[in-house]
């Protein structure tokens, strides 16, 4: 069996903790890339984050190479990161998500666009992380959302807090506030996000 195409997680998989990658895989990647091989990003996080990594792998504007993105929320082609699908939130819920989530005043909040992250209540170990990987994001103040009328499609709300009691928390009151049907919530890697998408 040939293979053409591998996706890949980055976070604690492809990437080391710091958000670099191995000499060895790039080499890899980009020695199967030049004889028509397809290597797929997949992350959490958004296409516009991954574009230094795309740069090192030789995958950045490249026609017929892609990236999935928001937790197969989006498919992005590299070639003018040409969205191609995106599987979009209404503002209403993520406000209401966003309120229920907020239990204490240490829970930090991230909201994806399509293309722009916003950070509200960001906490220092989130700053790091965030500057590590290079990933650029604009602070919000305010936690009406409805600011992002004009920012669509909205894609995710993520939901941050390193108290596993308090993560525990926000799942319930989240539940509660829109219900199961609504809402997938999910706990992501070591850094223990509740997700909402």
């Amino acid at each position: 069996m040939t293979y053409k195409m591998l996706v890949s997680d980055l976070d604690e998989t492809l990437l080391n903790n710091d958000g670099t990658i191995h000499e060895a895989n790039v080499k890899a990647i980009r020695e199967a890339v030049a004889q028509g091989f397809k290597f797929v990003p997949n992350t959490g996080r958004s296409y516009t984050s991954v574009q230094d990594l795309l740069t090192t792998l030789g995958l950045r504007d490249q026609a017929g190479q892609f990236v999935i993105s928001y937790n197969g929320g989006a498919i992005v082609e590299n070639k003018d990161n040409h969205v191609l699908l995106a599987r979009a939130m209404n503002l209403d819920l993520a406000q209401k998500v966003f309120d229920a989530g907020l239990v204490n005043d240490q829970v930090d909040v991230h909201i994806y666009t399509v293309d722009t992250l916003f950070i509200y209540n960001i906490s220092p170990s989130d700053e790091r992380y965030m500057h590590e990987r290079g990933v650029w994001y604009e602070i919000v103040e305010t936690t009406d959302l409805a600011f992002l009328q004009t920012h669509a499609p909205l894609m995710k709300v993520i939901l941050e807090h390193p108290d596993t009691d308090i993560q525990h928390a926000i799942h319930d009151a989240v539940l509660a506030a829109v219900g199961d049907m609504a809402v997938e919530a999910t706990y992501s890697s070591g850094r223990l996000r509740l997700q909402e998408s």
